[in-house]
């Protein structure tokens, strides 16, 4: 008998219980000895994990907050982007209009040009005839 079980024996024997049942509980508590074992070894194991947790908590903890900063920053930029973006369409605007006007000012300008072009054959038919009358005659 191991010493728990002859603390067991002694101790179930000083509360009147007799030497059969107490010798009984003392045997069936060395069949319960290995199982401590294993289970100690078991709780020992978990602690161990439990460690290994927990610091992986914090790390990840910290990566979360990290990840929210990043989020905030993130927000951020694209609340510029969104600013910049309005700001682009009212500049694209513009530049549609003035691509309008210029498109006015070019049909002007080539009405223009056809009009002079016309107006200097005129002038160039004419100094022709005023040459030719004067070598002519």
């Amino acid at each position: 008998m191991s010493t728990m079980q002859a603390e067991v024996f002694d101790a179930l024997r000083s509360i009147g219980i007799t030497d059969e049942k107490a010798s009984a509980a003392a045997q069936a508590l060395s069949k319960h000895d290995p199982d401590m074992g294993t289970l100690k070894a078991d709780v020992s194991t978990l602690k161990a994990d439990v460690s290994v947790l927990k610091a992986d908590v914090s790390t990840l903890k910290a990566d979360v907050s990290i990840l929210k900063a990043d989020v905030s920053t993130l927000k951020a930029d694209v609340a510029i982007l969104k600013a910049d973006g309005v700001i682009l369409k009212a500049d694209v605007a513009i530049l549609k209009a003035d691509v309008s006007t210029l498109k006015v000012d070019v049909a002007t300008l080539k009405t223009d040009m056809a009009v002079g072009k016309w107006m200097l054959g005129f002038i160039a038919a004419g100094i022709f005839t005023l040459l030719l009358k004067a070598f002519v005659h």
